[in-house]
């Protein structure tokens, strides 16, 4: 038999993550609509930390089945999953401490071609709720609350 190595890679990072996923199927040419994500904080959002955010814009369709389905296993395994999907996502990372007002994310200028933009926020509490699609809407606004995060269109 003869496999590439990104499809080693693909299977390696399947394994890692023990097939988890985000979301249904999608066709190969959909394009996401969202052109800005602005983020805030709480008073004592994550407990009162400061909390990592990474936006992860995939370009690739093969690689939605490839993400983790919360945010524990995507920081966990972080290094990994960008050494093997490569440029088929990009990934903006943030650091957002508590009482943070209304911030619009600067985003990459490719944007539009992405097919899937999904965030996850690493809480404290392991069983936080901390991961969002951000594809649907042209504008999101992403909340840090003290053991939540909620997304919303922008007003």
């Amino acid at each position: 038999m003869h496999f590439n190595f990104y499809s080693t890679a693909l299977i390696t990072v399947a394994c890692l993550l023990n097939a988890c996923s985000i979301g249904d199927t999608i066709s190969p040419n959909a394009k996401t609509p969202l052109h800005q994500v602005q983020i805030s904080a709480q008073n004592d959002a994550n407990t009162g930390s400061a909390t990592a955010v990474d936006i992860v814009l995939i370009y690739d369709h093969h690689l939605i089945a490839l993400l983790p389905k919360n945010s524990q296993a995507w920081f966990a395994n972080k290094s990994a999953l960008l050494a093997n999907l490569g440029h088929g996502v990009k990934v903006v990372s943030l650091q957002i401490p508590p009482s943070t007002a209304s911030t619009a994310i600067a985003l990459p200028q490719d944007v539009s071609r992405a097919i899937r933009i999904v965030s996850y926020a690493n809480y404290l509490a392991s069983n936080a709720e901390t991961i969002g699609n951000l594809s649907a809407s042209k504008c999101v606004h992403i909340v840090l609350q003290q053991s939540s995060v909620t997304y919303a269109a922008c007003a």
